[in-house]
């Protein structure tokens, strides 16, 4: 814990689990590679993000917004991978307040007409151009 320092006004605590999501791409000989940020083939999911911002609630909304706005690399890949997406608040009655928080996000807001349905974001990913 002594490597990890405190974004808000909160200490933190003297011991536990931190989760840390930093996706690698496999070099040429398939070797773990540099991290990297979500891109076509290794999107964020909604689910994790309901997840860091569920567990962000706990202390507070001012709490959950703060890792938004702190947390580097969201982009435009973006699954709504919730189970029915079109209508998640009748398997998980906190989507409505995980997505108002991050309405509130200056640095995810803008990201979340992006936020696109399974069958969306595969032909998204099949009509992009090859890298």
């Amino acid at each position: 814990m002594a490597d990890v320092e405190a974004v808000g006004w909160q200490p933190l605590p003297t011991s536990g689990r931190i989760w840390v999501y930093v996706p690698q791409k496999p070099t040429s000989a398939g070797e773990p590679g540099v991290s990297q940020g979500p891109d076509a083939e290794s999107a964020v999911a909604t689910l994790c993000r309901d997840v860091v911002v569920e567990g962000g609630l706990e202390d507070g909304p001012d709490f959950a917004r703060e890792i938004l706005e702190t947390t580097d690399g969201w982009n435009n890949y973006w699954l709504n991978d919730r189970q029915l997406a079109r209508r998640p608040r009748v398997h998980d009655p906190s989507a409505a307040g995980v997505d108002a928080i991050i309405a509130k996000a200056s640095t995810a807001a803008s990201l979340m007409k992006g936020r696109l349905f399974p069958e969306d974001y595969t032909a998204r990913l099949l009509m992009a151009p090859a890298k």
